[in-house]
């Protein structure tokens, strides 16, 4: 199957127009001042009822919505190709742009101009493309996963799950995949993927991650994330206590990494500790008192910090 170039009328692109008026959005606006190029990110936009995908890349823009392909010439949008599927994914890289969609379409171009269609072995749809710093990766029905160097050439991998994957992402030397009923597959070689226990059986479809922190979302306003390695110690760096008439005060200063969950523990003879509070960091410093009313005062105590459970 290969792509056709139609006139560029109303009539057989009912959304053109909606298409050039993007050109006024600030997204656009930031794209022509060159803030994006040479970098990737990805979006969503409802145009009419539409599902649309844009890509930026090394300053080029292409769009697909429906069986559309559009790219970004400067001053408006231009259609460069249709074809009688739906197109669901792109992504772009040095080697190429790529093109996916439904009944396990694949179409390359070096230019955005001209496509060729490529071989992906299957009919599921691919729903999402991404390149990953060295390779292509797609996802899409009944857990297909394919992968490619070049966008020309497409392997098939295993993994094991018949789920719709949604989304894939390469983060501090790992893949990670999302998928329906909550779906998670990670891999360090994008070829033999190995499902993580999730906590939510509800539907997962985009992921992100920044340093070692992993960000999944989906339905119903869910969002996951998870620290990828262990997280150093967090620390007491510092203590204040002062008696009231009623009540003892202990100010602690805490330092640790965001989403870190901690126990604080207390203790008279360094043998027998006993858990007083517990605190999650929003930031990497935490200042949090402990007051204990009635208490008759105490001999010497000593505050320690474990990891604590989720």
């Amino acid at each position: 199957m290969a792509f056709s170039t139609p006139a560029l009328t109303s009539a057989n692109w009912p959304y053109h127009e909606d298409l050039r008026a993007l050109r006024l959005s600030a997204l656009h606006r930031l794209a022509m001042a060159g803030i994006v190029i040479g970098c990737i990110w990805y979006l969503y936009l409802a145009i009419g009822i539409e599902l649309v995908s844009l890509r930026a890349w090394s300053g080029a823009l292409v769009l697909v919505a429906s069986s559309l392909v559009a790219y970004w010439i400067g001053e408006r949008w231009d259609l460069t190709a249709a074809a009688s599927v739906l197109v669901s994914g792109v992504a772009g890289s040095d080697a190429g742009w790529v093109v996916t969609g439904r009944g396990g379409v694949i179409f390359s171009s070096p230019d955005t101009l001209a496509w060729t269609p490529r071989a992906s072995g299957t009919t599921n749809w691919i729903f999402r493309v991404r390149w990953l710093g060295d390779r292509f990766v797609a996802v899409g029905q009944n857990g297909t996963l394919l992968t490619s160097p070049d966008g020309l050439a497409w392997t098939p991998r295993a993994t094991g799950t018949t789920a719709w994957l949604n989304d894939v992402l390469f983060l501090a030397g790992r893949y990670f995949v999302c998928g329906t009923q909550g779906t998670l597959l990670t891999s360090t070689n994008a070829s033999e993927w190995t499902a993580l226990e999730g906590i939510t059986g509800k539907s997962l479809y985009g992921l992100a991650g920044r340093g070692f922190q992993l960000v999944s979302v989906g339905v119903e306003g869910i969002i996951l994330r998870a620290p990828l390695e262990p997280l150093p110690p967090a620390q007491i760096l510092g203590y204040e206590h002062r008696e009231c008439p009623d009540a003892r005060v202990d100010r602690f200063h805490l330092g640790g990494t965001v989403d870190q969950r901690v126990a604080l523990e207390v203790s008279e003879d360094l043998r027998t500790w006993r858990r007083v509070d517990a605190f999650e960091f929003y930031n990497s410093r935490l200042e949090p008192e402990l007051i204990r009313t009635n208490a008759p005062p105490a001999r010497a105590e000593f505050f320690r910090l474990i990891p604590a459970a989720p």
